[in-house]
């Protein structure tokens, strides 16, 4: 999660303060150069005796007591400030009314924004430097380009110095809030395979980066409810600051900053509190008609000081006059109105947050849902394709009982023909070759067994060839790679599911987080190897098989045509002698071949098994692949629920504190209604 004092525009910000010497102001004119020696203003702001500490007016004036330059003073101010304050994060979880005094912030040296800004603007006014508290909108952690702001409820703070007005936010240079380590608690989680709570702490951290800020940079991240407070020559919309990013460059691009004294802010200091209170009120408003409640607040204190002026505490009741009593009624209706509204708004940022946050979570699951589908798809092809390799494997098994089976019943066959003794079986089955047998239709039978034997040898040779060259130079290493993808997927996916485990992210920056799109191309990438070179591989393979099946068979039944034959050559005695010694020496010749085919059917068995193994491989890490998803899934349901709790908490303390106000509204409209009868 993004820190509650960062942004997108920090990276901008530049260190430029520690560790040398920082030129600080730009004169617009004479383009000179004030040059502040940072490290010993920052060393003599470090020791402060305690009893100084007590007083803001005691401690401005010892901390400066040795500067002339305004420059000088308000950094000496500044940093001891971002120093020894720190943030008040459980006044701001419980989103406090506080308004504690200078005295009381030195006290417990905790102080939420407009606390900063008001010591700040109480010591720099000790030193006779003029200082004044700036109300506006930052962009939270869970801010996004489309979002609307329905709150303006950080302070910072506005500094003249040599007529020119400087921008300073002492909250974020005093230090940032972060994500605590949890170290036992995500111990448990890697044990048990649990679930991290996240939690936050305030680390108190100087930044110098906020202090001087100017003012074409401060604007991508802070925006204020007065316009003029922008100190630009043409001040950015509102709608311009809410897209954020090259809206911003884009205003910047044709207005250029400004370091100008500017007559507007001098003007609006020299007012009464309560005018200003009621000028920001309508020009915030003006602004952004979302956010009703900084109408409402500002025109509470407005009518909270004309009541604290009237109140007399011995008679319980107003002293005023009617047109005073009716100023604080007008003031009354609007603050209430402005406030009921501002319950409204808050209701519906909530519901604003939870249709993100289910959009979020519709859209990773749709995601994950594809990737499921996409893996069970790839899954069942495998399964689909193991099952043709054990189909190739099986028939090639009963080719070789078949060649087993016809070998077995036809060398007996063979042997009753064969009556001569052994030399005379040689004699005749090297003469056989000279004299040609008389039988026309033996003769042919065994032209045609020799014919195809020919043919199913050579298919036999490119088939092994066909294995040979694919399976050695391919189908292995392209099958390894897409099993190495399968399994670097699902490492990754661990790896994702496991950070979310232990740094739960409520909101999303990234759509890689959601989409996934580096796995969807992955799987792809897999998915079309896979599909070119096992699918085609397998096919060709199962054709090249079936017609040597084929072959084999037909190679069977000639030899089968062929004794028969030699059954009925048996009966003619003429033609015994040189026919039949002829048709076995052709039959042994053709049974060694039928033999040698039988051999290498059994070499051409082995590849099946490492595909097979490989394929299952493949499938088990598709499975826990699904499985890695499913668990992303009900971390995103969690995700959605604690960010939903989180914003809960927000609405239920901005109404609460919105309530109480309008209780004190109440009960100050029943006392004007009073002092008017």
């Amino acid at each position: 999660m993004r820190c509650l004092f960062q942004s997108k525009a920090i990276v901008l910000l530049k260190y430029f303060l520690i560790g040398g010497l920082i030129v600080l102001f730009e004169e617009s004119k004479a383009q000179d150069t004030l040059v502040l020696d940072t490290l010993e203003i920052y060393k003599q702001s470090k020791s402060i005796p305690q009893s100084f500490t007590k007083n803001p007016i005691t401690l401005a004036t010892y901390l400066t007591q040795n500067y002339k330059r305004d420059d000088q003073k308000v950094l000496s101010i500044a940093y001891w400030i971002a120093t020894n304050i720190q943030y008040n994060y459980q006044a701001f979880k419980q989103r406090l009314l506080s308004e504690k005094t200078s005295v009381e912030i030195l006290r417990s040296k905790k102080a939420l924004s407009h606390e900063y800004a008001q010591l700040f603007k109480d010591m720099c006014g000790s030193v006779g430097i003029q200082a004044a508290i700036v109300n506006g909108y930052t962009k939270g952690f869970d801010f996004f380009s489309k979002d609307t702001l329905y709150r303006a409820e950080h302070s910072w703070s506005i500094v003249q110095i040599n007529g020119h007005w400087h921008l300073i936010d002492l909250t974020y240079a005093s230090g940032r809030i972060e994500c605590q380590q949890q170290v036992f608690a995500k111990g448990i989680v890697k044990l048990f395979n649990g679930r991290i709570i996240p939690r936050f702490k305030y680390v108190q951290k100087f930044n110098p980066a906020w202090l001087f800020v100017a003012p074409d940079e401060f604007i991508f991240t802070h925006f204020p409810n007065l316009k003029r407070y922008q100190l630009l020559k043409q001040p950015l919309a509102f709608e311009a600051y809410q897209a954020g990013g090259w809206a911003i460059h884009s205003h910047l691009s044709w207005f250029p900053k400004t370091y100008q004294s500017n007559p507007a802010i001098d003007a609006f200091i020299q007012q009464s509190k309560i005018e200003q209170w009621l000028l920001e009120a309508q020009e915030a408003h003006a602004i952004n008609s979302s956010n009703h409640q900084v109408k409402g607040y500002l025109y509470y204190l407005a009518l909270d000081s004309l009541f604290r002026a009237t109140y007399d505490p011995q008679t319980s009741a107003l002293i005023a006059s009617k047109r005073y009593l009716q100023r604080m009624a007008d003031y009354a209706n609007i603050a209430e109105i402005a406030l009921r509204q501002s319950v409204e708004d808050n209701n519906q940022e909530y519901k604003n947050k939870m249709a993100q946050s289910w959009a979020w979570k519709k859209r990773l699951f749709d995601s994950n849902r594809g990737h499921i589908q996409q893996l069970q798809k790839r899954s069942q092809k495998n399964t689909e394709q193991e099952a043709l390799i054990v189909k190739i494997e099986n028939d090639n098994l009963n080719s070789q009982q078949l060649v087993e089976k016809h070998l077995r019943h036809k060398k007996r066959q063979r042997v009753r023909f064969n009556n001569m003794d052994k030399a005379n079986s040689e004699i005749a089955i090297q003469n056989s070759i000279i004299h040609a047998p008389r039988n026309v239709l033996l003769h042919q039978t065994l032209d045609s067994l020799e014919e195809v034997a020919n043919a199913l040898m050579v298919q036999k040779d490119s088939l092994l060839q066909f294995l040979d060259e694919k399976i050695q130079e391919i189908i292995y290493p392209k099958e390894q790679l897409v099993m190495h993808i399968h399994r670097g997927n699902l490492k990754a996916l661990r790896q994702i599911v496991d950070q979310k485990k232990l740094a739960l992210s409520l909101v999303y920056e990234d759509a890689q987080v959601l989409d996934k799109g580096w796995f969807k191309k992955s799987l792809s990438r897999a998915d079309s190897i896979n599909k070119v070179i096992i699918d085609t591989f397998l096919l060709t393979l199962y054709q090249k098989q079936l017609a040597s099946q084929k072959r084999m068979q037909l190679y069977c039944k000639l030899i089968d045509n062929q004794l028969e034959l030699l059954q009925k050559e048996r009966s003619r005695k003429t033609q015994r002698a040189n026919t039949l010694q002829y048709s076995i020496g052709v039959f042994v010749n053709l049974e060694n071949k039928l033999l040698q085919y039988k051999e290498q059917l059994k070499n051409c068995l082995g590849f099946q098994q490492r595909l097979i193994r490989w394929l299952e491989n493949e499938i088990q890490y598709m499975h826990q692949t699904i499985q890695v998803f499913w668990s992303d899934n009900r971390l995103e349901h969690y995700r959605h629920v604690k960010y939903m709790e989180y914003r809960q908490h927000i609405r239920q303390a901005e109404n609460a504190k919105i309530h109480l106000i309008l209780q004190k509204i109440t009960k100050i409209k029943r006392m004007i209604i009073a002092a008017q009868s």
